[in-house]
């Protein structure tokens, strides 16, 4: 894991939060509508909720929890594979979705809500959502939601990204994770969450329709120029 990652994680989602700070969002604790099994991280962010974890002391918790966690189908094409597809005018695979509600809901409240991913962060609407409609969003939200995940999977790229349980289960194989590989019921859930994930992949370009682009780029400059131990996130994220 590149040493800075978890840092720009913590940036990106302030800066986004900041951004969206005009929208008038219908969002609120309790609504759960969007969160199912649907969820896409990266290793990074899997690291983040782990630590999380450890922290809280719920190791035995989250082992319990990850132990059934066994019905995803494999993770098939990531955000920018999907995107270098587009570019170079292939066929995309088609990902199955998992609409099961998300694991980590405990009474319609999210359990990990302070290191939630930024997926999560991006589920957001304008008007209440129900079950089986689709949320409501200005097109420049929709396209800085994407434009942001891509540049999170970019800063990870060639480590896992995948459903978030299955990114969880792979990351108990960290030392640092070791209670909770211990406490899993199955023996081989590991392996088999791991087995289920693919490569987070280079950022090809942004997919940001030009209506959006004012607004968008405002988001990802405003990221880039933020600073860590003085140096620029834009410089990181191009060392990668």
């Amino acid at each position: 894991m590149a040493i800075y990652n978890h840092d720009v994680l913590a940036v990106i989602n302030r800066c986004y939060e900041e951004w969206l700070g005009p929208e008038k969002l219908a969002c609120e604790q309790g609504c759960a509508t969007c969160c199912t099994q649907n969820v896409m991280i990266t290793a990074a962010e899997g690291e983040v909720i782990h630590a999380y974890i450890n922290q809280e002391g719920k190791q035995a918790w989250l082992a319990k929890l990850l132990s059934g966690q066994r019905r995803n189908e494999p993770a098939v094409v990531s955000l920018n594979g999907y995107a270098r597809a587009c570019l170079d005018r292939e066929e995309v695979a088609k990902q199955k979705a998992n609409l099961d509600p998300c694991p980590f809901l405990e009474e319609q409240r999210c359990t990990i809500y302070p290191v939630r991913p930024l997926a999560c962060r991006c589920f957001n609407s304008t008007k209440r959502c129900q079950p089986g409609s689709q949320a409501t969003l200005p097109g420049h939200v929709v396209s800085g939601s994407i434009a942001i995940q891509q540049v999170i999977e970019h800063l990870g790229q060639k480590e896992y990204w995948g459903r978030l349980c299955d990114v969880l289960l792979a990351l108990c194989e960290q030392k640092e994770n070791k209670q909770t590989a211990e406490l899993l019921e199955e023996p081989d859930a590991v392996n088999d969450g791991r087995t289920r994930l693919i490569a987070a992949r280079p950022l090809p370009g942004f997919m940001v329709p030009d209506e959006d682009q004012d607004k968008v780029w405002e988001l990802v400059h405003g990221i880039f120029d933020e600073k860590i131990d003085g140096k620029p996130i834009g410089e990181i994220f191009n060392g990668h």
